[in-house]
């Protein structure tokens, strides 16, 4: 019975030494982490710094694309005439109005007021 039970413990005392070396493990383990924690920050900084540099490559691409597209606008319209359009009619500024009841309307005029109805 006593080599029974000296045989259990020694079984006891075997695993509990593998847990304290696992628990303990291999301090060049825990440099290595300690590295890594230490070298979190700069990779960090990196990235962000990459992150700002093609944030701004695009602002500026977008900004030349839209000079471009005004460029394109300003081309189309007769004599470099910019089109702003004026309220829900999207009538065009410099051109000639005609009032509609009094002469026939051109493809390229404005109308200043709606014909009234007849009920």
């Amino acid at each position: 019975m006593q080599v029974e039970l000296n045989r259990q413990l020694q079984r006891q005392i075997i695993i509990l030494q593998d847990k304290v070396e696992l628990i303990r493990g291999n301090l060049t383990d825990k440099l290595a982490i300690v590295r890594i924690f230490d070298q979190m920050p700069v990779a960090y900084h990196k990235a962000n710094d990459e992150r700002r540099m093609y944030l701004s490559e695009i602002l500026q691409t977008s900004a030349v694309l839209k000079t471009v597209e005004r460029q394109k606008t300003d081309a189309l319209t007769s004599n470099g005439e910019k089109q702003t359009l004026r309220g829900r009619c999207s009538v065009p500024q410099r051109l000639k109005m005609v009032n509609p009841p009094k002469r026939p309307i051109k493809k390229t005029a404005g109308v200043m007021q709606l014909p009234k109805l007849k009920l």
